[in-house]
């Protein structure tokens, strides 16, 4: 590629000025590093439309009855982190479900109270790389940047349409009516079954004739799975509404074909998914599509191609969320999910802002030789399983990302047990210095539910930690890379596991991994 001259040279350039774009903006400025962050628009301009009716899903717990900051932390999900924990979105809005315009506010006050360098109405063109092997970003305009490394955080900007014939016939969810009288009479067929979906047909269904909505998979619901990607509860009037015959349907199927009629009224043919491949045609007065949006990978030049992982729905990217084929590059925000997709919270605030945390020590510490901090603890039974524990009880990251984000317990260290503080489970297994080392990894876990089975009426032996299906202290141990015991704390009412009950089979399960490797020297 033809190189361009340079107007600014940044150590890091970020683009997107979201949550997760001014939350690694926040940790890099306070590291003293140079930085700067693009934004398209506004801070926080995708909240600023979407959701298409504004109401957010995401927890705002005000009143939890507990002092502790980080602890609230776990009921908070709208918060980014700083230091002291005193730019919280809980002091914005008591409302459970609050509004998007309440979110844009809060990230636009987070960028001004910490002075944070965002450049808005700064349209990135597109990133590639130079023969040097840094990052050339080139701004809408004619504007040239250049940069050590590049930090991805615009989320998902690209409607997913389906490839059926006729489906430009359909609305795109994120430009659709939100005035519900304007669905009055109509039957409304609704393509997605997931949380915009199930919003759309919650803000219309008592105006239209019928909701109709479909996907070729059953709805999850996010009691049974324990995603909160998947169908919450403010959503399920259109579900009751189905079961009690009420006009409107979910239908498992697969849309095949969209056909306008000469009346201006849509036909809509698919097939059941459970039905021994019967086919159906259904009319209707509209057509909303809400299949979700996908990562904009029209930002790389030819100079900057990067894999995909997930049928194409993101970059593919390390354990640190590093980009597999481009050295520097880097990726925030809802697309680390990529890591964790449907098995942790990586794709929110709640999740993402403790990977940020994270990945801006791990940059520190590979780019500017600013080691992560490590505890050291006596190694002995007692002493260890009371650290664990009250890192359980109180601490927020554990706790909101369940089963990938961790502390790891170095358990062969010449002085004592080393412990890293919220590292993610595939990094610690991932990093070289680990691989020949005995480690003691521990999560916070839910239990798997078998295909089926009544979230609230499930059996569970109180003494046996893998019978419990509520979240849980989970302790795997390596050897030398290999995975040699679990141990699983059964499940408390209230998420304390300070008690002899729970204590005393802790400390007899840690004493036996204390013991399984013979470099380990216990007190």
């Amino acid at each position: 590629m033809t190189e361009p001259t340079a107007d600014r040279q940044h150590e890091y350039i970020i683009i997107g000025a979201g949550p997760a774009g001014l939350q690694l903006a926040y940790f890099l400025d306070r590291a003293g590093l140079d930085y700067v962050l693009l934004e398209a628009n506004k801070v926080g301009h995708f909240f600023s439309e979407l959701p298409r009716h504004r109401r957010l899903i995401s927890n705002n717990k005000v009143h939890t009855g507990y002092d502790d900051r980080d602890m609230n932390l776990r009921w908070d999900w709208n918060s980014l982190l700083s230091e002291n924990l005193d730019h919280l979105f809980t002091e914005y809005t008591d409302e459970y479900f609050p509004y998007a315009d309440t979110l844009v506010q809060y990230l636009a006050d987070f960028r001004e109270r910490f002075a944070l360098n965002v450049r808005e109405e700064t349209r990135v063109a597109s990133i590639g790389r130079d023969s040097d092997g840094g990052f050339v970003v080139s701004i809408e305009g004619g504007e040239v940047l250049r940069s050590q490394r590049v930090v991805v955080a615009t989320g998902h900007t690209v409607p997913h349409i389906p490839d059926v014939p006729g489906i430009e016939a359909g609305e795109e969810y994120s430009t659709i009516s939100t005035d519900a009288n304007e669905y009055r009479n109509q039957r409304v067929m609704i393509v997605g079954k997931g949380n915009s979906g199930m919003e759309t047909a919650e803000a219309i269904f008592e105006h239209a004739a019928s909701v109709h909505m479909l996907s070729p998979n059953p709805v999850r619901l996010a009691w049974n799975t324990h995603h909160v990607s998947d169908v919450r509860a403010v959503y399920n009037n259109v579900l009751d509404s189905y079961q009690l015959k009420m006009q409107n349907t979910i239908l498992d199927a697969n849309l095949r074909r969209v056909e306008r009629r000469e009346d201006g009224r849509l036909n809509v043919a698919f097939t059941y998914s459970h039905a021994n491949g019967q086919d159906w045609d259904l009319t209707v007065d509209r057509l909303i599509l809400a299949t979700g949006f996908r990562f904009d990978f029209s930002i790389f030049d030819d100079s900057c191609t990067v894999s995909t992982c997930h049928d194409g729905r993101w970059p593919a990217m390390t354990s640190s969320w590093e980009s597999t084929d481009v050295p520097g590059l880097y990726f925030v925000g809802t697309i680390m999910q990529a890591r964790d997709y449907k098995k942790s919270f990586s794709g929110f605030i709640h999740g993402f802002r403790y990977n940020i945390r994270f990945l801006s020590e791990l940059l520190r510490e590979r780019y500017h030789g600013e080691p992560r901090a490590v505890d050291v603890i006596e190694c002995d039974p007692k002493t260890l399983a009371d650290a664990i524990v009250d890192r359980a009880d109180n601490a927020s990251s554990m706790f909101q990302l369940p089963a990938f984000m961790s502390d790891v317990y170095v358990l062969d260290g010449a002085d004592g047990i080393e412990r890293h503080r919220d590292t993610t489970v595939a990094y610690a297994l991932d990093h070289e210095p680990w691989r020949n080392r005995t480690l003691l990894i521990a999560t916070l876990e839910y239990g798997h539910l078998p295909k089926g089975a009544d979230p609230f009426n499930f059996p569970r032996d109180p003494r046996d930690g893998t019978t419990s299906q509520f979240i849980h202290p989970v302790l795997r141990l390596y050897v030398d890379g290999e995975h040699v015991d679990t141990y699983h704390v059964p499940e408390d009412l209230e998420n304390e596991w300070n008690k002899d009950m729970y204590l005393e089979p802790f400390r007899e399960a840690l004493a036996r991994m204390l013991n399984r490797d013979e470099r380990m020297v216990t007190a």
